[in-house]
């Protein structure tokens, strides 16, 4: 596209200063920052990385001298750092829920559904074409309340996660140029951002889902869209086949192209609760070259106002494949041991429940921990009748937990003590 061709389209469309915002100096800049954008876009659509020079040859290395970077996460098990991730299930799953958690999660840095950990507090753009602004926001606020959110941490979200609150005037659609350079210079103006969620994906293209050639585009257009902001991670919702058979993004709708693109999934399935105070799925994860999360059971609990806006809306989640999230293994020296072993002792009757577990952090930080106590003889599995009811600590533990320096008896052999505790719930 030339700048004569991209004049010509930005007259076409009537956008003008005047349209773009009430203040001149940022007027100047995003019309600047449009033209720079639209000139670049096609040739970034070969690009490797920011600023990369196109090439029309290949670069070849010996395999084994290639090098390449450990799996960088944005959520751990759910989210890769970078490329795509969709959020795929049928209408009225809660996938809408599951991708504001999301973005809730990395805007804080606290852990996504009381169990995931976030590296650090990431700037992002949410974007929906679908759902009003109210509603998105009363969300943020009942996921906010039901996860103890403190004041730090509302003040994060607020710094960090931006939301669009006016459109362009009609709808948006990435199989267009000159609409993919707005909302990429539209960003690019409120600075640097590690992710961009878009919600949902069929509402802003006009590409026929079935074909596969204009999937293959659509998907490109969002590989172009994290390229050009620095390498962010595009998180786009899409709805699934009613009653698709198959697993994980086998089941989404539209051409294979789509599962063939993503990077990371989060397929919800099996619908359970009643849809509107309580939405249980099965979920199943799906991450190329890296461990996921595997497959689990998530609870969402809602409770409205008297204007039916959601209140409160508390996650829960429940293992359906043993160790699925669980960390490396750690000695009775790691300082995390330390730390759970004095909130054992502390804890009401010196048991750990899961929920207590969840409020120290991210449970496939804690598992390891609690493996290592048990391992050591320091603690115990704790039981009411046949039921697994927490974990509590042994009197060594105590000893242990309080800075005694009491030798620990011999480590019985294990395999992990916690997988057959954990993972003996199957999902609904």
């Amino acid at each position: 596209m030339t700048e004569d061709e991209i004049e010509a389209t930005i007259a076409a469309e009537e956008i003008t200063p005047e349209t773009l915002s009430a203040e001149e100096e940022l007027q100047r800049k995003f019309v600047a920052e449009l033209d720079r954008v639209a000139i670049e876009l096609p040739p970034r659509l070969v690009a490797t990385a920011p600023g990369a020079a196109v090439t029309r040859y290949f670069e070849w290395t010996p395999i084994r001298q290639c090098r390449y970077p450990e799996t960088n996460w944005l959520v751990e098990g759910l989210v890769k750092r970078g490329g795509t991730t969709v959020i795929g299930g049928e209408p009225k799953t809660g996938k809408s829920w599951v991708l504001q958690e999301i973005a809730r999660a990395l805007s804080t840095g606290m852990p996504a559904f009381g169990q995931f950990a976030v590296q650090h507090p990431a700037r992002g753009a949410y974007m929906t074409a679908e759902d009003l602004g109210a509603d998105v926001q009363a969300h943020f606020r009942a996921l906010g309340a039901s996860a103890g959110m403190t004041e730090e941490h509302w003040q994060s979200l607020d710094e960090n996660l931006l939301h669009q609150t006016r459109s362009m005037g009609r709808p948006l659609d990435l199989l267009r140029d000159i609409d993919l350079a707005i909302l990429i210079a539209s960003i690019r103006l409120h600075g640097p951002v590690e992710f961009v969620a878009l919600d949902p994906l069929r509402n802003l293209h006009s590409g026929e889902e079935d074909k596969s050639d204009a999937m293959t585009k659509v998907m490109q257009r969002l590989a172009v869209i994290g390229d050009m902001l620095g390498g962010a991670t595009v998180i786009a919702v899409h709805h699934a086949k009613k009653g698709g058979d198959g697993r994980g993004g086998q089941v989404m709708r539209g051409s294979s192209a789509i599962h063939g693109a993503v990077d990371s999934g989060i397929y919800l399935s099996g619908l359970a609760g009643d849809g509107v105070g309580e939405i249980v799925n099965r979920v199943e994860s799906e991450v190329k070259g890296a461990r996921s999360a595997g497959r689990f059971s998530l609870t969402l609990r809602i409770r409205d106002g008297i204007d039916g806006r959601a209140t409160h809306a508390a996650w829960s989640v429940d293992d359906a494949t043993a160790g699925a999230r669980r960390g490396p293994a750690i000695d009775i020296g790691d300082p995390l041991v330390a730390t759970v072993a004095e909130r054992l002792l502390g804890a009401p009757g010196m048991r750990l429940t899961a929920h207590e577990m969840r409020r120290i952090g991210a449970r496939s930080r804690i598992e390891p921990a609690i493996d290592a106590l048990i391992r050591a003889g320091l603690a115990e599995v704790a039981r009411r009748g046949a039921k697994h009811d927490g974990f509590r600590l042994t009197p060594a533990g105590r000893e242990f937990a309080r800075g005694g320096e009491a030798a620990p008896p011999p480590a019985p052999p294990t395999g992990g003590m916690l997988a057959g505790v954990l993972g003996s719930r199957g999902a609904p």
